[in-house]
C-alpha cells in the first residue's frame, strides 16, 4: 500500500499536478492500493507502524516532514529523495523553488 501527497491547487495548480496525475497512474497499476491521506506526518507515521508500506511526497514543506521523518527514521524506515539520497528537511523547499 502506497499513499502519496495531495494535489496542488490554485494558480498553477494544472501544470503542477500533471506529475503527480502521471505518478498515481503508474503507482496504481503496480501496488495493491494507493491512499492520500492529507497529511505528511501521518503518513510516515504509519510506515513507520507498517500501517502502510511506502509514502511519496511531492513538493512538501520542512513542516510538514519534520515529525513524520524522525518518526520514521527512528523506526528503522529509510527517508530518500528520488535519487536515493538522504532526505534532508531543506530537499522540501528546495524543491519549491526550483
Amino acid at each position: 500500500m502506497v499513499a502519496i501527497g495531495d494535489y496542488a491547487v490554485g494558480i498553477g495548480a494544472e501544470t503542477e499536478n500533471r506529475l503527480r496525475l502521471s505518478l498515481t497512474r503508474e503507482i496504481a497499476a503496480r501496488v495493491q492500493r494507493v491512499r492520500m491521506f492529507g497529511s505528511a506526518a501521518v503518513d510516515l507515521a504509519w510506515v513507520a507502524e507498517g500501517k502502510i508500506d511506502t509514502n511519496i511526497m511531492i513538493s512538501s514543506n520542512p513542516w510538514d516532514t519534520a515529525a513524520g521523518v524522525l518518526i520514521a527514521r527512528e523506526a528503522g524506515s529509510i527517508t530518500a529523495t528520488q535519487t536515493m539520497s538522504p532526505f534532508q528537511l531543506d530537499h522540501a523547499s528546495r524543491a519549491r523553488r526550483r
